[in-house]
Formats: C-alpha cells, sequence, structure tokens
C-alpha cells in the first residue's frame, strides 16, 4: 500500500512540467544564442513593466503559467483566452501536427497575437508571435510597438517551452497532460 502511496504523490508531480522545466528550456536555448542576440533578448526584456515575474529570460518562461492562474490578482488583462495555447493534441500512433493543427482557426494577420484567438494552435501562436517580433524589428524598434513585443516574446519564450514538455505534445484525451 505504502509503494503505490508513493507513487501517486510522485506521479502528479512528475506529469507537471512546472516552472523549473520552462526554466531549464530556456537556460538551454540562451547557451545556443550568440552574444548579440543575447543582448538584444535581454534589453527587450528589461523594458517589462510587468511585476509578475523578474525580467529576463529564465525568470519569463513560466509567465505565461503565472498569469493564467492569476485571474483574482486585481490584473485587468489575464489572458485567460490563452489556455489552449500551451499545447498540441498529436496522436501517439500516428503522429501528424499538420492534423493535429487543422481544425483551429487560423491567427487573424490584423489581430496582435496576444489578442488570440482562444481556440488556437501553438504552433500558428508560434509563428504569428514571432511574425509579431519580426515587425518590431522591421520597424526598427519603434518605442510605440515595445508592450505587444515584451508580450510576444514572453509568449513564445513559454509556449516554446510547453512544446518541450512531452505530454503538451501527445493526445492522450487531456487537452494539454
Amino acid at each position: 500500500m505504502i509503494p503505490i502511496l508513493l507513487c501517486l504523490g510522485v506521479s502528479s508531480s512528475a506529469w507537471a512540467w512546472g516552472e523549473e522545466g520552462h526554466e531549464v528550456v530556456a537556460s538551454i536555448a540562451l547557451n545556443f544564442m550568440a552574444p548579440a542576440q543575447k543582448a538584444r533578448l535581454q534589453a527587450l526584456l528589461a523594458s517589462d513593466e510587468d511585476p509578475l515575474t523578474a525580467h529576463d529570460p529564465v525568470s519569463v518562461a513560466s509567465w505565461a503559467d503565472r498569469l493564467r492562474e492569476a485571474p483574482g490578482s486585481g490584473r485587468t488583462v489575464t489572458f485567460q483566452h490563452s489556455r489552449a495555447w500551451h499545447f498540441v493534441d498529436i496522436d501517439r500512433h500516428h503522429p501528424d501536427l499538420m492534423q493535429a493543427c487543422q481544425d483551429f482557426p487560423l491567427p487573424s494577420q490584423n489581430t496582435l497575437a496576444s489578442a488570440g484567438p482562444e481556440r488556437a494552435c501553438v504552433v500558428a501562436k508560434i509563428e504569428q508571435f514571432s511574425a509579431e517580433l519580426a515587425r518590431y524589428k522591421r520597424s526598427g524598434f519603434q518605442p510605440a510597438d515595445r508592450p505587444e513585443a515584451v508580450l510576444a516574446l514572453k509568449f513564445l519564450i513559454h509556449l516554446i517551452g510547453d512544446l518541450h514538455q512531452p505530454l503538451h505534445a501527445i493526445d492522450d484525451h487531456d487537452r494539454g497532460g
């Protein structure tokens, strides 16, 4: 009986990626970045005014989960609509990313990536947030565009970490693990 209880107690934490998993993925990514890329990344995050996490790539890796889980925090924007963005249900017996994303609407090119849609494939959201950062760069890093670029970067760091969590990328009829 005790071994079963121990397994049950350990298994729930094994399912969860948690902040540590996100931080590890961000740390590994940083190790592969060129110094100039790291400097731009850190400069953009340094302009962030959100007190939910520290403003470095490793700390913001868990930002989207913290934000989503803080609806009673008095925040005016909690991104509850982003719940479905954190996983993709790829059939484990017949893996096909295109099929896993086919029933989701494509994000509008005229809408900020952080605005939705509520039901979107994480892969499409990563593409949309990446395009937003590319537009920010092409605009010459206009200060007016910086807040949305910061959101795009924080979501990208987090969502890429989510895709590295095996239970967030396989369909077991559990909506992301």
